[in-house]
């Protein structure tokens, strides 16, 4: 859906750009009229009306597009490409020899067109001007006698275009090729190369997000309590398939519109919408399920969770404010000894610092322990 409105919105600009370009084309042609007024002046009458007539038509086009931007879309660029080069084709027939400096906006009214709006107007502009050609050549004399100007006008009225419409498709492929690839280097380097969930970049976006629309969410830090224990006693390779099934059961465990990621090491978060005995839910249900063994032989059965939360925008509306006092948190269900959740109380003001660095001194460091499947 956003995609469709973006290109709507990407046309509509053409559209106007287009208009842009035509009044260019008015006061370019201006001063031109003005010159020819001394080599046909029993013609200047029907060119100057033929002139003013298309003013009026550009402006009213391009006051239209800007009011109704989604109406007509169709019937008014076709209308437009009519009159373009109906007024362009009056000129060339009227101005004999001298009309020949408006055939390059033939080449500008098929590309302006053609490239702008897609190749289905190229093909349409292009027939028509090649029709509005012959139709000179047939009715003027001056034209008639001359067939190799006449051939060349069409001729660059094909060729010019259609090399630019391959040029443009060619071009637009490469684009596509390298949009796609830079969707997947911004996606690789949102996600967590080990466990397949968002990483801390797509966490702190998503924190971001939420704060500046001020959407009411739990933050949940959740450390792995004993994780150092499974990288020592059955090497990292074994530690990176209990972090993958430790991702995948907090995947199962949070709720539709819930957010999870691996911030580093064994240290993941997840942000939750539901209220407060939603929340402590979630924390139990996570407990109890990192809680149960792990591996084929269900060996490893001594892994537990330490998850610290907060509020917002109930404890804090500081970003900062908010991870440290879920990290606070945290570092009580470690201190209380371990496998389990803390709401954070703001009635821990006086003790914070004590509290976290008693746990930095006396707790397990797993979370610091471990360099390989870094996020």
């Amino acid at each position: 859906m956003e995609d469709l409105r973006v290109e709507e919105e990407n046309r509509y600009i053409e559209e106007i750009r287009q208009s842009y370009a035509r009044f260019g084309y008015i006061i370019a042609i201006s001063p031109l009229l003005i010159y020819f007024d001394s080599f046909f002046p029993s013609k200047m009458g029907r060119l100057n009306t033929t002139f003013i007539l298309f003013t009026i038509y550009a402006l009213s086009h391009y006051f239209f597009i800007r009011r109704y931007p989604q109406r007509a879309l169709i019937p008014r660029k076709i209308l437009t490409i009519v009159i373009d080069i109906a007024a362009t084709t009056f000129f060339i027939y009227t101005l004999d020899r001298y009309g020949f400096i408006f055939h390059v906006l033939y080449v500008w009214i098929i590309m302006g067109n053609g490239l702008r709006f897609g190749p289905y107007y190229l093909f349409f502009s292009m027939l028509l001007c090649v029709g509005a050609i012959l139709a000179i050549y047939i009715l003027n004399p001056f034209w008639k006698a001359r067939a190799y100007i006449v051939v060349y006008m069409i001729a660059t009225s094909i060729v010019v275009p259609l090399f630019a419409l391959i040029l443009m498709r060619r071009l637009r492929e490469k684009n596509m090729e390298l949009a796609k690839l830079l969707r997947l280097v911004e996606r690789q380097s949102r996600i967590d190369s080990l466990t397949g969930i968002p990483n801390r970049l797509s966490f702190e976006l998503e924190l971001d997000r939420y704060m500046k629309r001020r959407i009411p969410f739990a933050l949940l830090f959740i450390d792995i309590d004993g994780f150092k224990a499974v990288n020592d006693n059955f090497g990292h390779d074994i530690g990176d398939e209990v972090l993958k099934e430790v991702a995948q059961r907090l995947d199962d465990s949070i709720e539709k519109g819930d957010f999870l990621a691996r911030l580093g090491g064994d240290e993941f978060v997840v942000m939750s919408r539901g209220g407060e005995k939603i929340v402590r839910k979630l924390a139990e249900d996570i407990c109890r399920r990192l809680s149960e063994p792990y591996g084929e032989n269900a060996e490893i059965d001594y892994l537990s969770a330490s998850i610290g939360i907060s509020y917002f925008p109930k404890d804090t509306e500081d970003e900062f404010m908010l991870k440290r006092y879920a990290d606070i948190a945290m570092y009580a269900v470690k201190q209380d000894g371990r496998n389990g959740y803390k709401e954070y109380c703001h009635c821990w003001k006086g003790r914070e610092r004590k509290l976290s660095d008693k746990y930095r001194r006396n707790g397990d460091s797993n979370t610091k322990s471990r360099p390989s499947g870094s996020g």
